[in-house]
């Protein structure tokens, strides 16, 4: 099985197809220069859809969400569950979504950063379908405060300190970039 890498320049993206047909795409602003963010989102779903269309998939299996820069075009791209208006069939699907805490906890979202974070909010509420990075101490008074059972959803949560696997939360101060 072999991996495959793309780098989506419209959308600042790493596009890593494993090999199994399940493909993963990692928005980071590092992936393209600061000019083609400004208008990549047209230009990033035509080559999306051309790869999902190549591979016979229609969505996703990971989106990964590495910094505030990386939400400009989210809403014109992809399904989101939280809302109808974003539902439409040229959209693509998204099985999990992959975000850093910081990015949920922003005080002063953008149109971008306020679609992932809404999505991120509603797949936490469902309990699937997201993955939330932390080190973040009060992610957790952050998550209770927007009526997410901490306790039962902590398998949704990732330590990024290095305190313990996938379902610990740092005890520790530490912060992701944004």
């Amino acid at each position: 099985m072999g991996v495959k890498i793309d780098i989506i320049a419209a959308a600042g993206a790493f596009l890593i197809d494993i090999g199994d047909g399940r493909s993963t795409l990692v928005y980071s602003k590092e992936a393209s220069s600061p000019d083609l963010h400004t208008d990549g989102g047209p230009e990033a779903m035509t080559e999306l859809h051309r790869h999902l269309k190549k591979s016979g998939r229609d969505g996703l299996a990971t989106v990964c969400i590495t910094e505030r820069n990386a939400c400009r075009h989210f809403g014109e791209v992809f399904w989101l569950r939280h809302s109808a208006a974003y539902q439409a069939p040229d959209r693509i699907r998204i099985d999990e979504l992959r975000v850093p805490a910081s990015l949920l906890m922003e005080e002063d979202a953008r149109d971008g950063d306020e679609l992932v974070r809404r999505e991120a909010l509603f797949r936490l509420r469902q309990g699937k379908g997201v993955l939330v990075f932390c080190g973040v101490p009060s992610v957790r008074a952050w998550v209770d405060r927007h009526g997410v059972d901490f306790d039962r959803n902590q398998h949704l949560f990732v330590d990024m300190a290095g305190t313990g696997g996938r379902n610990r939360i740092a005890d520790t101060p530490t912060s992701l970039p944004h």
